[in-house]
């Protein structure tokens, strides 16, 4: 109906090194955000290393009072962190990696 879907990728617990996340975070070569939930699984120290990864280009953006599923605890802070960042990325020009 043009609804809200949530996806599920079953491949999300297979065994991956770090040294896989870390070559994939390097090639990203277009916009990306990092959201993470103020009391979630991504740590700032996370959030961080991964800023570092993806050629400290990357806005992390922290919703604050959210757990693990930021959508469901802090729904409209959500939404109006990604409508603030859209409306940005459509009037700047993306950083360039080092």
């Amino acid at each position: 109906e043009g609804g809200v879907t949530w996806k599920f990728d079953p491949t999300v617990f297979q065994e991956q090194r770090r040294s896989t996340a870390d070559e994939l975070l390097r090639q990203v070569t277009c916009r990306i955000a990092l959201f993470r939930a103020e009391n979630g699984l991504v740590t700032p120290g996370i959030g961080a290393y991964m800023y570092e990864q993806l050629g400290r280009v990357a806005p992390i953006v922290e919703i604050p009072l959210a757990g693990h599923h930021m959508m469901l605890d802090q729904p409209l802070l959500v939404v109006a962190a990604i409508r603030t960042l859209l409306a940005d990325w459509e009037h700047s020009v993306p950083f360039e990696r080092d």
